[in-house]
């Protein structure tokens, strides 16, 4: 029996799918998670797909945002990470080196250590992959995330200089990062815990974007139908009576309105 590729799976069910859900697919995987203002954005991109808000380009689920598959031939290991700048407040070029069997990192609140992590997660394409941000606590500028993480791919070791860019490295998509902001974790009201490997939450999870975009926009249908327009009856001869009766369109361009309800200095000189 063939053995199933739940990404590519994923992928090519998703093609199908509106724009929207597809964005929402991307924010998922690459966040982990949605928030109020994800949902406002989605919102926002499925009303421009019907024309009732100016167009916009969504960004869909891609192969660039998913792991590789882990059945290739050679296995791929992390040996160290060295940061640069620009993580938290990560001290400049320190070196985290790893071993073949265990690494054990330690250290105090605020130490760094949850900076580490975010830099792999990052440039491992792992699920619910924070942003990075810059030292709270410095006066200076924030600089660009940068660090130097080197693997070991098959026999040939190799440096890859990162720094947060939307290219990623092949081979660290190849390794797992999983730490308590990753996990796809369902915790019901008896305390029963279950786990779900990656792409089994996925639809769940969609489906209840699928159910918040559509709260929102049944809340403006109805206020919409409860809404009484008293549009004037203008004679058609009119720019404004042609655009009442023939050109007026959830697109029209409120400037445009305007216009026409204003008089030109022309118009102004014409009646006096």
């Amino acid at each position: 029996m063939p053995k199933v590729n739940i990404h590519q799976e994923i992928l090519d069910w998703a093609t199908d799918q509106p724009l929207w859900q597809r964005d929402a697919l991307r924010r998922l995987v690459t966040q982990g998670d949605v928030n109020d203002d994800d949902i406002a954005d989605l919102v926002s991109l499925c009303k421009s797909q019907y024309g009732l808000e100016a167009h916009r380009d969504g960004q869909p689920l891609t192969k660039d945002h998913l792991p590789t598959n882990a059945g290739a031939s050679h296995a791929v290991a992390l040996l160290s990470l060295t940061h640069h700048a620009g993580v938290n407040a990560l001290a400049p070029n320190q070196t985290v080196r790893f071993s073949d069997n265990l690494t054990v990192v330690y250290g105090d609140n605020g130490a760094g250590k949850s900076g580490y992590t975010r830099i792999l997660k990052r440039a491992c394409r792992a699920r619910g992959a924070e942003p990075i941000l810059g030292n709270v606590t410095s006066t200076a500028s924030p600089m660009r995330p940068s660090a130097t993480i080197k693997y070991r791919h098959g026999e040939q070791e190799r440096d890859y200089p990162w720094s947060d860019s939307p290219d990623r490295e092949i081979g660290l998509s190849r390794v797992s990062v999983f730490d308590s902001q990753c996990a796809s974790v369902y915790v019901s009201k008896r305390m029963d815990v279950a786990f779900r490997p990656l792409g089994l939450d996925l639809f769940d999870r969609l489906a209840s974007i699928c159910e918040s975009v559509k709260k929102i926009l049944e809340k403006e249908r109805v206020s919409l139908q409860n809404t009484v327009y008293q549009i004037p009856e203008l004679p058609e001869t009119t720019d404004a009576g042609n655009l009442l009766n023939h050109r007026l369109t959830a697109l029209t361009s409120t400037d445009d309105v305007r216009a026409l309800g204003m008089l030109s200095d022309a118009e102004r000189q014409r009646m006096d």
